[in-house]
């Protein structure tokens, strides 16, 4: 997962192509915990106008990039520091968190 000239890029699982998204087609990230028994995996779900969405797995590659960046591109989305302890703490809860929502001008 990374981001290039305004789009967030992830490497499929499945094929060598990588999938673009455009940061502008971005309407809303909500981040979640899945609960996996012994450990608890962060998460953040993408969504669009039209209703698409992409989940992004704290486990996958570029991970900590995207933390990084995303601040930077998104204005509003909050550091890390300002969102973690609002998602991670406690255990084996979903703890579903609005980090980004685009508004839209009059």
């Amino acid at each position: 997962m990374r981001w290039i000239m305004g789009k967030i890029v992830r490497r499929r699982r499945t094929s060598a192509a990588d999938e673009e998204i455009p940061r502008k087609k971005v309407t809303k990230i909500i981040s979640f915990k899945r609960d996996f028994f012994a450990v608890d995996q962060i998460a953040f779900k993408f969504l669009w106008k039209d209703g698409a969405s992409l989940v992004v797995i704290e486990d996958m590659s570029g991970w900590k990039e995207l933390l990084q960046t995303l601040p930077k591109r998104l204005p509003g989305f909050p550091a890390e520091r300002e969102w973690f302890q609002k998602v991670a703490p406690p255990p084996f809860a979903a703890n579903d968190t609005v980090l980004y929502e685009r508004t839209t001008r009059p």
